[in-house]
């Protein structure tokens, strides 16, 4: 689950306070700096909230976090800003671009712990009860024939059946076939040689992921799928667009999970 806070934020008083708060809650804080792969530093950590000093001029935050909110693999990560209480054209450009809640200065030190409280992209716990419940309960007959499709490499077809099963399911187990599903896509465009494709839907899969637990749910080998995946994705980037069609097909792996 997702329990790390992105902060851009340069200014010492406030970054003290951001992470002392955050650490009390049972969050790390990531800081973005100049030149870093803000977009990546999203997917990789499929944050709980970004926070962002809106009057800092050493960030180009406008762009990140403009970008962050058009790409479906962060987009709902949510946003809150502080900063200065005259500057409202700022404040205003922030909302603009997909900002939850932008707050004054003063303000924002002083309620920090509710807003984070407030804003921070987390399961409740009745949530998290019922997703316990259901990872113990078996799959379903649709994600299981999805789950076979795709160990026999159909991967289309997986991801039609399980968007089914996705689509069947109210309750927080549905990011488990959603996850799956966007996985198969992946593979779909790697033996289609679609580069692009193939790393857009591994940046998707992960905020499904993060929502689900480390190990194991109805039955899956989480972290086996997980590590697969990683290994894909990273042979698909070592050889680039020109020599995708170079990729060793052997290790787009099955999936393992249990028969009951």
């Amino acid at each position: 689950m997702p329990d790390t806070i992105i902060g851009v934020v340069s200014d010492l008083f406030f970054t003290v306070r951001i992470e002392d708060v955050a650490r009390t809650l049972g969050y790390t804080v990531v800081w973005a700096r100049p030149g870093s792969p803000f977009a990546d530093l999203l997917v990789q950590h499929q944050p709980a909230l970004i926070i962002v000093d809106i009057g800092d001029q050493t960030l180009p935050w406008q762009g990140w976090i403009l970008r962050a909110k058009v790409d479906p693999a962060t987009r709902r990560i949510p946003v809150l800003g502080f900063g200065s209480h005259v500057d409202t054209a700022t404040r205003k450009r922030a909302l603009a671009i997909g900002f939850d809640e932008v707050l004054p200065r003063s303000r924002f030190v002083a309620d920090l712990p509710e807003l984070i409280a407030r804003h921070a992209r987390v399961m409740r716990p009745d949530e998290l009860a019922l997703l316990a419940r259901q990872c113990a309960e078996p799959l379903p007959p649709l994600a299981v024939q999805g789950l076979e499709q795709f160990n026999r490499g159909e991967y289309f077809e997986a991801h039609e059946t399980l968007e089914h099963a996705w689509q069947a399911e109210a309750g927080p187990v549905r990011n488990l076939y959603r996850a799956v599903l966007q996985i198969a896509v992946a593979y779909h465009h790697v033996t289609r040689r679609n580069y692009a494709g193939a790393l857009k839907m591994f940046r998707r899969s992960r905020q499904w992921f993060n929502r689900l637990p480390r190990a194991t749910c109805q039955g899956i080998d989480l972290a086996q799928l997980r590590a697969d995946a990683e290994r894909v994705e990273a042979a698909v980037r070592a050889l680039g667009p020109e020599r995708i069609g170079d990729i060793d097909l052997t290790l787009l792996k099955p999936v393992n999970y249990e028969r009951r």
